[in-house]
């Protein structure tokens, strides 16, 4: 998440609503003397963060936190907005704001109006409006909240413990997928192993359909061959047979010719 702009609006010594701040790339520091606001610009930061308290509750806290200044100039009747609103990018831009109404209703009497938190979303298919309370878990949940949002010396060793660094690893690595992996792929290796052992079977089973068609084209291609020879064979003694025939005939024809003669 890269924050990109905060709008403050009447939190604490935040007076008015022209109280926004830029931000670009890389990192910012916001520096000051004491009491010009910079644990209070950090307050708002968590105030508009916090999703951990009820409506009610934060509600009837809202007081609290609405501008000394802008409360003693209001009149009777008159509302003013206690507001904090960051526009960040997360996969796309995105916006939260959280929102009370504070309403004078006599010279100690104020009237604080129902919590709205809303949020923005640019998608693909244009913007939307989800619950700003979502918004925050799905892009900056307490979780990472208490390892980055925090003030003050005595919190800098927050990465120390051990639960830090695991946090850190569930949440950013992908090696808590590890164990998941490894069974997949002894999983893969499993069907693998059974896919080559079927077609194993299957090329010897082939194979052996290929010998024995194998033989018997051999055997077919023999017979062949003998009956080729056999055919031959028997073209040549009909040949002879018939050349015996012509020469019995022809020795025939002159023996009644000679008996003929002697007559």
């Amino acid at each position: 998440m890269i924050i990109r702009r905060i709008e403050i609006e009447n939190f604490r010594s935040y007076y008015g609503n022209e109280n926004i701040f830029e931000f670009g790339d890389g990192l910012t520091l916001i520096i000051g003397d004491n009491g010009d606001g910079k644990s209070t610009f950090f307050e708002a930061l968590q105030w508009l963060l916090d999703i951990s308290n009820t409506d009610d509750v934060q509600k009837s806290r809202a007081l609290d936190n609405f501008s000394e200044m802008r409360k003693s100039k209001l009149e009777v009747g008159e509302s003013a907005n206690l507001r904090v609103k960051m526009v960040f990018d997360h996969d796309g831009r995105k916006s939260v704001e959280k929102l009370f109404v504070i309403t004078k209703k006599g010279d100690d009497y104020f009237d604080v109006s129902d919590i709205k938190f809303k949020g923005t979303e640019d998608t693909a298919d244009g913007r939307l409006s989800p619950d700003g309370r979502r918004l925050i878990t799905r892009c900056f949940d307490a979780e990472m909240q208490h390892f980055s949002m925090f003030k003050g010396e005595s919190r800098l060793d927050v990465l120390d413990g051990p639960k830090a660094l695991k946090m850190l690893v569930d949440k950013y690595s992908d090696i808590k997928y590890f164990d998941e992996l490894v069974d997949l792929t002894s999983s893969f290796e499993s069907s693998a192993d059974k896919a080559f052992r079927k077609e194993s079977k299957n090329d010897e089973k082939t194979r052996g359909q290929a010998t024995l068609y194998d033989n018997e084209l051999t055997k077919l291609s023999g017979e062949i061959l003998d009956l080729r020879k056999e055919i031959k064979d028997l073209t040549t003694a009909v040949n002879t047979y018939e050349n015996m025939l012509k020469d019995l005939e022809q020795n025939q024809d002159t023996r009644d010719r000679y008996n003929e003669f002697i007559a």
